[in-house]
Parts: structure tokens; sequence; C-alpha cells
């Protein structure tokens, strides 16, 4: 529903530009009594003099809880706060935090848990009937009653982020997966284990428009986010238009009432086989990570990132999208994660553009770039291309560039 009255909204994110995509906003509708204030995490000391401003809050790691609550009380000494809104995966919970803590309607900490708790997410899955991986104990494990490989990940971190593939029981004496404890957002001590599955793993992205499901885009991903974290390229390829609404919407709308969310950009990955059906490993409520935005902005004529905030505030009525093209797809080459020395840049190998008519996007590294460190977020890499046309070409131009692009490296002695 739209709000006319004035309104002071409380935007909170780990992008530090989500400013300019309320700017757009407010280009975009008018909303002249709306005040716009930021909390943001500024996990690597990236904000610059721009972010110096009254209206923005600062804090370095959304996981230190004692952090957040220091800057709630900042925020309370300087603006009456009436609606809170997340702008991406890791500010959802303080989003839903931050409405308990003034007591202000929206994102509710249980609702929030659905999209966060990747335990939570299994239970509500398996109460619909929708397939997921099964948990698994450490008793049912040790017991001889799970057949590895099996998968041990974090509760609620992202990106593949601490997810690890075991093979042997014996990598498990030191784990304390905290099966029977409370949910700890953000926290790197409490894991599930799961069964594995080998099937091809899929990216969903959704839009939710009063509660319908209002577009959908669904590619394989070209390898898996866990290869990335090992320094293995990522990529995805659209699946055909038949496959989409036959097979994937149907299943997508099942778990869209299942988790009953708000208006928003749903981020979903599922495994599939022709013969087998979908399994739902996990979904997030906000745009896909990577260039998803950018990618689907060309084949769709729409913006996830802006809309996330604008259905969130209820200003979107409708949502136009179009089919620009047959296929769209994404590379990314990922930073050399493993690497115990820093590494940096000294040259590229790239393929000729000429010979790529389906490139349309692509965000290279330069000579000098660190091309080494902890893993963040997938848009801290050592390439990414985007592609859009036929499908025929466009799988070509995307093997074409797996083949021949190459980010030279050296360590620089000291």
């Amino acid at each position: 529903m739209r709000i006319d009255q004035p309104n002071t909204i409380l935007i909170i994110s780990s992008e530090l530009d989500v400013s300019e995509v309320i700017a757009n906003i407010s280009n975009t509708y008018p909303i002249p009594h709306w005040t716009f204030v930021y909390l943001l995490e500024d996990l690597l000391d990236q904000a610059g003099a721009e972010l110096n401003r009254t209206d923005t809050f600062l804090v370095r790691d959304f996981a230190a809880h004692a952090e957040i609550e220091r800057a709630f009380d900042r925020i309370a000494s300087e603006y009456r706060v009436t609606a809170v809104l997340p702008n991406d995966e890791f500010a959802v919970h303080i989003a839903a935090w931050a409405n308990e803590h003034w007591g202000l309607p929206g994102l509710t900490l249980e609702v929030a848990a659905r999209f966060r708790d990747k335990k939570r997410m299994k239970q509500i899955a398996q109460s619909f009937d929708i397939p997921t991986p099964r948990e698994l104990t450490l008793d049912q494990i040790k017991g001889g009653a799970a057949t590895f490989p099996i998968i041990l990940k974090p509760r609620s971190l992202a990106g593949a982020v601490g997810v690890k593939i075991i093979t042997s029981a014996l990598e498990l004496s030191d784990i304390h997966s905290g099966e029977d404890d409370a949910y700890q957002d953000m926290s790197d001590r409490q894991y599930i284990l799961e069964t594995y599955n080998s099937q091809p793993l899929y990216q969903l992205d959704a839009v939710v428009l009063r509660k319908q499901l209002a577009f959908l885009s669904a590619g394989e991903y070209l390898g898996k986010p866990i290869d990335y974290l090992a320094e293995r390229p990522l990529g995805y390829l659209s699946v055909p238009e038949d496959d989409l609404q036959a097979r994937w919407r149907p299943f997508i709308e099942r778990v869209m009432v299942a988790f009953d969310g708000p208006d928003g950009v749903y981020h979903i990955e599922a495994f599939g086989d022709a013969d087998d059906g979908f399994e739902l490993l996990e979904i997030a409520y906000r745009p896909g990570g990577g260039p998803t935005a950018e990618m689907i902005e060309l084949a769709h004529g729409i913006d996830l990132r802006l809309l996330h905030l604008t259905l969130q505030l209820g200003l979107c009525e409708s949502l136009q999208a179009h089919h620009s093209a047959e296929a769209w797809a994404y590379l990314m080459f990922p930073k050399r994660h493993l690497s115990r020395e820093t590494l940096y840049v000294t040259h590229l190998s790239l393929p000729d553009s000429e010979n790529l008519p389906t490139l349309k996007i692509s965000t290279l590294p330069r000579p000098g770039d660190t091309a080494s460190g902890e893993f963040f977020c997938h848009k801290d890499g050592l390439g990414t291309f985007v592609f859009c046309g036929g499908r025929q070409r466009v799988a070509e131009d995307v093997h074409y560039v797996l083949d021949h692009y190459q980010v030279h490296l050296e360590a620089r002695s000291s």
C-alpha cells in the first residue's frame, strides 16, 4: 500500500552505494515527504568521504551485534524512524531486529529467519512437501546412517562461504553443529549437515508483487558456487522458455506460497534433473549477486536492485518485463583466494571482442590490482562477462571466453 504521509525510512545495506538506488527511485516516483536514512556495513573500509553525511551511519561488521545496538541508539537520537527496509542478504536480520527494537511494523524476526536460517528453510519446505536436501545429525553420520559425501555449511552465511564437502566421519571430529541451538545470525560457528546432491544446480531470480509471482528467470550454473571459492570460474546460462514456464514456474510458485514472504526480489537455488524433479537448496530475500542484476536488466529491462526497494516501499503497482533475447548468461572469474602470498595482476589475455557478438558487458581488472585475498563477494573478482542473444551463439561465446580469457599474476618481492 502506498504511504503518502511523511516518513523517515531507514535503509540497511552492506552495499555502500544503496543511496544511488534510492535516488533513482526518487527520480521515478513522487515521494517528496519521505526522509531516507542509511545504516551501512563497511566491512572492507571502503567508505569514502561522500558517505560522511548526517543521514548515514557506518558500522564495521553486521555480525558485531553490540556495534549494531550502539548504531540503533545513535540513529534514534537523531531520527524518529517509521520504517526499516533491508537492501541485501546481510541486512535482512538487522532490519527485522530494528523493527523489534523500535516496535515498528514490517519485517519480523520470524519472517527474516525463513530467508536466513538454512535449518528453518528445510523445515518450511518439508512441511509443504517441497523436496530439499535432508538434514543429518552427527549421531546419524557416526552411526553409519549417512552416505558420503555430505555437505557441511553455516546456517546463515552466504556465497558458499564456509561450505565444505565431507568425505569421511573423521573430518567431523571437531565440528559442533549446534543441532538444538537457537539461531544466531551471521554466526560462523553454527553449521548444518545435509545430504549431497550431484544433480545440476540452478539459479532462479523471482519478483513477488502483491503476493504473486510477477517475474521469473532461471538458469543453470556453469560450475557451482563452492567451486568459485576454490578458484574456478562460475557461470550461468538461462534455460529455454518452454522449460521455464512448464517446469520451473510451477515449482517456484509452490516455493513462494510455502515461504509467504513480503513483496520484493528473491534469489533461489535449486537442484534439477529431467527425471528426478527439483530439490530446493536455498531461498534468499534479495537480488542475486555478481552480475545478475545487470544481466536481468539486459535481458528483461527491469532493475532488480531498484525493484527490491521499490516493492518494499509499496510504490510499484505493476511490472513490465520483456524478452529482449532468446538467452542470457554470465561468467565470473575469481581471485586466488587460496594463495598464501599476495598476488597482483600483470596483464590480461583477452578474447577478440569481434568474435563475441553476444558479449554486452565486461568488467576487467587492471595491471597492479590485487588478485588474492579472502573472499567477500562475487563482484570482487578478476573479471565478469555478461552475454545476451541467440541461444546457440550465447553458449558458444561463453565457452570461447572460458577457453581464452586469462589473467596473468605475479607475487612481488619485498
